[in-house]
């Protein structure tokens, strides 16, 4: 799969086309959300005015800044949430250096490394597993921005065995 560039191109490109397009949803929602915090902002300041004039009793304005002032706290909280989600979306392609670094890992794993070793470079590629079928399951990878360099340190143990019947914890006579 590394040594196809043209798949991992695709891939890239197909990812960078996804994230613009979130791109564009965020910022249109951003966009609505401003506008709405602009029109609360309007009407707390014409009740304000009102108020202070003394043709708009406090029974009245109080209730009605009160759930202003709720809803711009949600605003806000909505376009701070979308401005996380902007910042996560970013997406750049895989450095070629990166790449080829990541290959050369991949094939001294392969070729020499410990099943530590090579679980761990494995452990580090896979993003997630999806079982979509009792004989479907689709790996998804992700190219880390800076891999790694390769060592054979025990940072992933490998299994040794089963654990037996009698499970983790020592077995009692009665409760």
């Amino acid at each position: 799969m590394l040594h196809d560039s043209d798949l991992i191109a695709t891939a890239a490109a197909q990812a960078a086309a996804q994230a613009t397009d979130t791109a564009d949803i965020l910022a249109g929602e951003r966009s609505v959300i401003e506008t709405e915090l602009a029109d609360i902002g309007a009407a707390t300041e014409r009740y304000l005015h009102a108020f202070e004039r003394g043709t708009m009793p406090e029974d009245i304005c109080a209730p009605r800044l009160q759930a202003l002032n709720t809803r711009a706290g949600q605003l806000k909280a909505r376009h701070a949430h979308l401005d996380a989600q902007s910042e996560q979306g970013a997406l750049n392609a895989p450095d070629p250096a990166a790449l080829d670094h990541l290959r050369v890992q991949l094939t001294h794993a392969i070729a020499s490394g410990s099943r530590q070793h090579l679980k761990a470079l494995l452990a580090a590629l896979l993003h997630e597993v999806r079982v979509e079928g009792p004989n479907t399951v689709r790996p998804v990878f992700k190219i880390p921005a800076h891999p790694a360099p390769p060592t054979d340190s025990p940072a992933v143990r490998e299994p040794s065995r089963m654990v037996g019947a009698a499970g983790l914890e020592p077995t009692t006579s009665a409760v």
